[in-house]
């Protein structure tokens, strides 16, 4: 089966991803930063009306990102990318995170919303624009942590698995937030959170669940390697072809939301008014069935008995 569309999207994601990463090795020579890029074009899924989300980790301080720098990274940014990137402050040339920050206090009370969601995004679905050394220097001890050294081979990595559901969770209850509090768009934003949203929660959910029954080196060799692919060629090497029905809704989405026309109805609907326009109606009622389709998956690839559903229960 082919994804036209989920292909097209790989394909100018990857295009301007190294058109990107090529003029910053070209003329950056900080090896004390990382600049890691996250959502569709990490995931293999933008168009040319997407933003470049992406932030920038130091190994111990913001100085070592000087003002000239930003704006240096800036420029080369701009050269690709029309669309500026959100007001939340978590992505953009100053979302800037330390090594140390980024690797501690988790789910304390230093653990703000900003820096668990880069967090979470550079383990589900980040790819380094620069410096990959130091990228993979802190995701080998991002997941290390994760996998606690008493965790036997008979249990799932829960702080991990608990982490993405905390995640998950957490944006749902943040569109209500965003949308009511902050007069933020809606259609579009509710869509995305039924397709893009869930298939990056549920690639991270059944990475951990492969987990069970490995020792902790192999639980850790496992997660970077599943880790080091996109949410959707995650799915694929775990699923194993179990796949091809969500993936073909998935397909539809992304068909969608690169065509002007929808996108801007979709961004435009109110609440209210969503029923009246056929486009989100349509995409809506996919979104039940690609909910459905991951369930199924979800069901054929781990027995009843897979502790991996007790611990999205309790």
């Amino acid at each position: 089966m082919e994804f036209t569309n989920i292909t097209k999207a790989q394909k100018y994601s990857e295009e301007i991803i190294s058109k990107i990463s090529n003029d910053l090795k070209e003329t950056i020579s900080n090896k004390n930063i990382s600049i890691v890029t996250t959502g569709s074009f990490a995931r293999g899924e933008a168009n040319e009306f997407s933003d470049l989300d992406f932030f920038v980790i130091v190994k111990n301080n913001k100085q070592e990102l000087p003002p000239y720098e930003q704006k240096h990274i800036s420029d080369i940014v701009k050269q690709y990318i029309n669309k500026d990137v959100g007001d939340t402050g978590t992505f953009g040339i100053e979302a800037i995170e330390t090594f140390e920050n980024l690797l501690t206090n988790l789910g304390g009370s230093k653990d703000d919303n900003a820096k668990f969601t880069r967090r979470m995004l550079f383990l589900l679905e980040s790819k380094p624009l620069y410096n990959k050394k130091l990228y993979t220097e802190v995701k080998n001890k991002l997941i290390n942590k994760y996998v606690d050294i008493n965790t036997q081979k008979i249990q799932l990595t829960r702080f991990m698995l608990n982490d993405f559901i905390r995640y998950y969770r957490t944006i749902t209850t943040d569109f209500e937030y965003k949308v009511s509090e902050e007069g933020k768009s809606w259609g579009l934003r509710n869509i995305k959170l039924t397709f893009s949203r869930k298939i990056l929660y549920f690639a991270g959910i059944i990475a951990v669940a492969k987990t069970f029954k490995k020792s902790r080196e192999e639980k850790i060799k496992i997660l970077y390697e599943l880790f080091e692919l996109s949410p959707i060629e995650r799915v694929q090497e775990i699923c194993q072809g179990k796949e091809k029905e969500a993936l073909a809704l998935y397909d539809e989405f992304l068909a969608q939301i690169s065509d002007q026309k929808v996108r801007e109805k979709l961004e435009n609907i109110q609440r209210e008014k969503r029923k009246e326009c056929q486009e989100y109606v349509e995409l809506k009622e996919k979104s039940k069935k690609f909910s459905k389709k991951l369930q199924e998956i979800l069901e054929s690839i781990f027995d009843k008995n897979h502790p991996i559903y007790n611990a999205l229960l309790f």
